[in-house]
């Protein structure tokens, strides 16, 4: 026959209700860290996110910033720029009135055409691209009277017709010079 002893004491024998409630407790306390240690990663990650965003938004409201500048400064430029734009737009649109390609150059190639001795051109003026005054000197007055004549002749199909003359005697050279002055003739021609 055989016999059993048992060597442990009774209270050995199954977990102490202590003992698993403070291994519960530590399993509590383990998860509870664990959740707080992902939550902390989980913030970091949002945190580096805002800030990356925050970057963002910085750049694109100085991007927004300099295109509203750019934008200022060129409806500046074309405020500056209109009325120039304008005046070439209306200068244009009266070229294409005349009916003729070469425009306001024909007419210096026609004055070109007329001569005279001892007279010469010093101002033109063009209004409305129509030869409104022609000044110059001469040397002689009958020269002046001459030019004009032809003048009327050679631009009386263009509308244009020359009523009046100027003459204003005036000396060329330098009295200091030692040289004799020359008497010359101012003309303007309207």
């Amino acid at each position: 026959m055989s016999q059993q002893l048992n060597l442990l004491p009774a209270e050995q024998r199954g977990l102490n209700p202590a003992v698993l409630a403070l291994i519960a407790w530590a399993v509590v306390v383990l998860a509870l860290f664990a959740a707080w240690g992902v939550n902390q990663f989980r913030l970091t990650a949002a945190k580096k996110n805002e800030a990356a965003a925050a970057m963002e938004l910085k750049e694109a409201k100085a991007t927004i910033k300099q295109r509203e500048d750019t934008r200022a400064a060129l409806a500046e430029e074309i405020g500056v720029h209109k009325p120039i734009a304008d005046s070439a737009r209306q200068f244009l649109s009266l070229a294409v009135g005349l009916g003729n390609a070469e425009g306001i150059s024909s007419y210096f190639s026609t004055m070109a055409g007329v001569t005279e001795e001892g007279l010469w051109l010093t101002k033109v003026e063009i209004v409305g691209l129509k030869v409104r005054q022609i000044e110059g000197l001469s040397l002689n007055n009958d020269a002046v009277m001459r030019y004009s004549q032809h003048l009327n002749a050679v631009f009386a199909d263009r509308g244009v017709q020359f009523t009046s003359v100027d003459l204003t005697p005036q000396a060329i050279g330098s009295p200091t010079s030692g040289k004799p002055l020359l008497t010359s003739t101012k003309f303007i021609i309207r």
